[in-house]
């Protein structure tokens, strides 16, 4: 095989599932309704794969259990489900703006995958033309402060009084999830070289986007620090024009419908069932 050629289908793996072998996809799985092409939906718009209730029927049996609980149980079980109706409103929110924007993407909901002894919940994986967007929808409120040790400080004021606790700082939980699918990318690389070449270029195919639900939410850091925030965390308003951009700004070939298909069904594949 000529050098060139082993490049090209170096690159065709990068961007595709599992290489040539491309899987049927089921199309009663699609939330949509679109042409179709050599047995395909063509992506050209968002379109739904797997699941997308996973979390509202979580949802649903946490209230349904919570007339047999009592006590302290029962107060972190409507503690629990506060926060679940919240993260499902995020998402559902993510969901329709994707909806809405018109434009070609495959989009996987509520995934969890293992890797190495860990498990991380994925918010949405959003497979676009160049790249793939690991989004995280955060409840972030009140005002976020970054220090100079990295720290996410929040502040909360109510009745005239400011409270504050530390949060788990986001870019840090973003950058474990990217770094699984990584681990999980490599895993079916069929030699060296093109493990090397998914090292080199895997963040020019893969980039996370983080997005805040609440409109009112205010972020302090420094100068430095800030750019880096407004970088990487959004407000839900904003995430298309993001995607948009990045796909602009991307130098890499634009993926056809067929690699596409394949790299999302690979996720559906490797995601840890009924998580």
């Amino acid at each position: 095989m000529k050098i060139k050629d082993r490049f090209d289908s170096a690159k065709h793996l990068l961007q595709s599932g599992r290489g040539s072998m491309i899987p049927s996809i089921p199309i009663a799985s699609f939330i949509t309704k679109t042409k179709k092409t050599m047995g395909l939906e063509v992506i050209d718009e968002a379109l739904f794969m797997g699941d997308q209730e996973a979390a509202s029927r979580r949802l649903a049996e946490m209230k349904s259990s919570l007339s047999q609980l009592k006590g302290d149980t029962a107060l972190a079980q409507r503690r629990t489900i506060r926060l679940l109706e919240r993260e499902v409103s995020g998402q559902d929110s993510i969901a329709s703006g994707l909806r809405e924007a018109h434009i070609p993407l495959l989009v996987l909901r509520d995934l969890t995958f293992e890797h190495d002894g860990h498990t991380l919940k994925f918010d949405f994986i959003v497979i676009s033309k160049k790249i793939t967007f690991i989004i995280e929808c955060k409840d972030l409120y009140g005002t976020i402060e970054a220090n100079s040790k990295g720290e996410f400080i929040r502040s909360v004021v109510v009745e005239g009084q400011t409270y504050k606790d530390r949060i788990d700082n986001p870019i840090e939980q973003a950058k474990k999830r990217l770094e699984m699918v990584h681990q999980l990318r490599r895993q079916v690389m069929g030699n060296s070289f093109t493990r090397n070449m998914l090292d080199k270029d895997f963040a020019k195919y893969y980039q996370s986007i983080i997005v805040v639900g609440d409109p009112h939410t205010i972020f302090n850091a420094q100068s430095e620090k800030k750019t880096k925030l407004e970088q990487q965390v959004i407000f839900s308003d904003q995430l298309i024009e993001r995607i948009n951009q990045l796909n602009k700004a991307s130098k890499e070939a634009s993926s056809s419908d067929k690699v596409m298909y394949g790299l999302a069904q690979y996720f559906l594949d490797t995601a840890v069932k009924d998580a």
